[in-house]
């Protein structure tokens, strides 16, 4: 079983009914949905939102909860360098400038018009590990005044 670790961002409530009382909610209401998972889990009929796959196991009321507080943050920006294959940063012209590379929430373009929700980590280890890798056969290649 995997070892859940303290944060900041998470707390541990004993059960449902200390969750409940934290966050000053009937406390059914929080077993309820934690018995709808877990017939769903088990695949005991359908979601109402049309959620198909649910592969964490359902937990009792009776055990102890992790809870963390999310809240909406400005995480990505929509546009930024671009570009190309080898993430190297494209001017005007499409011509790519010698020596830079860019991975990660400063480059756009990846995704066409528009990034695809959930995909900026991904796109961040991707494109990371190609500029590194690019980055370095630029410079052993080229001459140190030039770097």
């Amino acid at each position: 079983m995997q070892k859940i670790t303290k944060s900041a961002f998470c707390k541990k409530y004993d059960n449902a009914d200390e969750l409940a009382n934290a966050l000053n909610v009937d406390s059914e209401v929080i077993k309820s949905t934690l018995e709808d998972y877990e017939k769903l889990f088990n695949g005991e009929g359908e979601d109402t939102f049309g959620k198909k796959v649910f592969p964490v196991a359902a937990i009792s009321a009776n055990e102890p909860i992790y809870a963390a507080i999310v809240t909406p943050a400005i995480h990505y920006t929509m546009g930024g360098l671009k570009i190309d294959e080898n993430a190297q940063v494209l001017d005007e012209q499409d011509q790519p400038i010698p020596g830079l590379f860019a991975a990660g929430e400063v480059t756009g373009g990846v995704h066409g018009s528009n990034r695809l929700a959930g995909n900026s980590l991904l796109e961040c280890v991707v494109f990371g590990r190609i500029a590194g890798v690019s980055g370095n056969g630029a410079a052993r290649g080229a001459p140190k005044a030039e770097l």
